[in-house]
């Protein structure tokens, strides 16, 4: 998770309003006890996924790298966003949909 957080942070150093909102701490999603809501991190799974994925941030892989960067890139557009199932399952379908395109999938 450190590494895909300061990869954006990089990223975003041309955008000052963007990498504003990625350096300040986001407000707990509803229900969440932290602001990166780890419970809900860690339940998460996507359709591609196999059973046995133990969820975002708990691996440092690089499919996971890239999911977590997309996941930080997706949340510093608003400066709102909370780190819900909504925005985890938006910005890694984001990720799993170019990975798809790049295999040549168009359906």
């Amino acid at each position: 998770m450190i590494t895909a957080w300061s990869y954006v942070a990089g990223l975003l150093q041309g955008d000052a309003q963007r990498l504003k909102v990625h350096l300040r701490v986001p407000n707990p999603a509803k229900g969440a006890p932290d602001p990166l809501n780890a419970v809900e991190m860690s339940r998460f799974k996507h359709d591609e996924d196999p059973q046995t994925y133990r969820g975002l941030g708990t691996r440092s892989a690089l499919k996971d790298r890239q999911r977590m960067a997309q996941v930080f890139l997706a949340r510093s557009k608003d400066a709102g966003a909370t780190l819900d199932k909504k925005l985890l399952n938006k910005a890694v379908s984001q990720v799993v949909g170019v990975k798809a395109l790049q295999k040549g999938y168009t359906t």
